[in-house]
């Protein structure tokens, strides 16, 4: 449960339990692990993630309608490995944000440029490196 103001002093009468309280968890899901759908149903996901580069990892497990989509990732702050599993049903269309890191591999096969990636069903390892200007030192 989420609570509906920052803090209770700041509404006498708030809540656990509004929906509209939820805003932190949208916010990891479509911003910070970059979820969104991309066609009614979820049946085409957005994969864009903006994660922070002091972050070393997250993982998250949503319930859509063509099942369950979970997704985690690894920052050692010169690569980020992300593990997405896609419900059977739905494909998952990766866009990188290639101005902060490149795809370099995905379930393993290099990736020669960061292009849009669209893959079906299934666990999938997305192997991204961070560019120069946003490695960790």
């Amino acid at each position: 449960a989420t609570l509906e103001a920052w803090d209770p002093d700041l509404k006498w009468n708030t809540s656990w339990c509004h929906a509209w309280a939820t805003s932190p968890v949208f916010v990891v899901v479509e911003e910070l692990m970059g979820l969104k759908p991309a066609a009614p149903g979820w049946r085409v996901i957005r994969f864009s993630p903006h994660m922070p580069r002091e972050l070393k990892q997250a993982s998250l497990r949503l319930t859509l309608p063509p099942g369950r989509l979970e997704a985690a990732f690894e920052n050692d702050g010169r690569r980020v490995l992300f593990h997405v599993t896609v419900p059977n049903g739905a494909t998952l269309r990766f866009i990188p944000e290639t101005s902060r890191y490149v795809l370099s591999a995905v379930d393993g096969e290099r990736v020669r440029e960061s292009r849009v990636v669209t893959v079906a069903g299934g666990r999938h390892r997305f192997e991204l490196r961070w560019r120069k200007a946003h490695r960790q030192q």
